[in-house]
């Protein structure tokens, strides 16, 4: 067995990855439905071990979990923070937690400008581990992030990042109607929206981008060619971008139309006068138009 085939069913039905990863960071998503069972310690501390083997910056480890046991006193101060969305469907929850992280360095006290960054590293750790074990883990921002800075005591220099709620999984028919249509591993954008080789000011992510608004497409099947023209709502420089993107991704040849191709009178008649040609078929079969 590959490790794609190590997919859970219900992961494998809603993600398809681009290239050939661990499992275990596919097969991790954010479900809502807990038993409402308290977990033991040796259940639940786990994950916070794994939260402690994060990497930070300096080895600052910014980091700090605070938590309650549905079993604890503080249980309700924890869920009191939280939002009326969230309240609905946490208060099943095992482990309620709030994750701050210190906004200086230990060693000079100076700011850390990646705390937040290494926390989120944390945060991913204990996830991943939830996930092996088959455990709910669902971070959240719906909360009062002043109420939980002033109700935890939490020190000036800390910053609160979010709250987690951990618990044993239940069916998705335990939730309200409304949630349990969105119980489900949801997917990712292409890898081509979030990669780009170079810097910034060159990149157009296309993948999922409505472009019409910007650009007019002009397709001559007759002469197995597509045109991309802007208009007056872009800069001829968008457009241009545009297609050489298009005929990167595609390993398409671009080439600029001659003066004497007939295509190009019949934009420069209609019109602006900067238009790139790709040799190849329509544009509008891939799926980004």
């Amino acid at each position: 067995m590959t490790d794609m085939e190590k997919l859970r069913e219900e992961v494998a039905e809603h993600r398809t990855p681009q290239e050939d990863i661990e499992p275990l960071l596919v097969n991790r998503w954010s479900p809502r439905a807990m038993t409402g069972e308290p977990l033991d310690e040796e259940q639940y501390m786990p994950l916070f071990e794994a939260a402690r083997w994060a990497p930070s910056s300096y080895n600052n480890q910014h980091w700090r979990f605070l938590y309650a046991t549905r079993e604890d006193e503080e249980f309700e101060q924890f869920a009191d923070l939280l939002g009326e969305a969230n309240r609905e469907w946490t208060e099943d929850a095992a482990v309620l937690v709030t994750l701050v992280s210190k906004q200086t360095f230990d060693h000079n006290g100076e700011p850390a400008r990646t705390h937040s960054f290494d926390a989120g590293a944390a945060w991913e750790n204990l996830a991943l581990e939830a996930s092996r074990r088959e455990l709910v883990a669902h971070a959240m921002q719906g909360f009062d992030y002043e109420a939980a800075a002033e109700q935890l005591d939490v020190p000036d220099e800390f910053s609160v990042e979010c709250m987690i709620a951990i618990g044993e999984r239940a069916p998705a028919e335990t939730l309200p109607e409304e949630l349990q249509e969105r119980e489900f591993p949801k997917g990712r954008k292409p890898i081509d929206e979030i990669l780009h080789h170079g810097g910034f000011a060159d990149w157009i992510p296309l993948a999922g981008t409505d472009l019409s608004h910007s650009v007019i497409k002009i397709t001559y099947p007759e002469l197995s060619s597509a045109w991309v023209h802007h208009t007056s709502r872009c800069w001829c420089q968008v457009c241009k971008r545009v297609c050489q993107r298009w005929a990167a991704v595609m390993r398409q040849p671009l080439h600029w139309a001659s003066a004497s191709d007939p295509v190009r009178q019949v934009l420069q008649d209609n019109f602006w006068p900067y238009h790139w040609s790709i040799s190849t078929a329509s544009l509008q079969r891939y799926y980004w138009w």
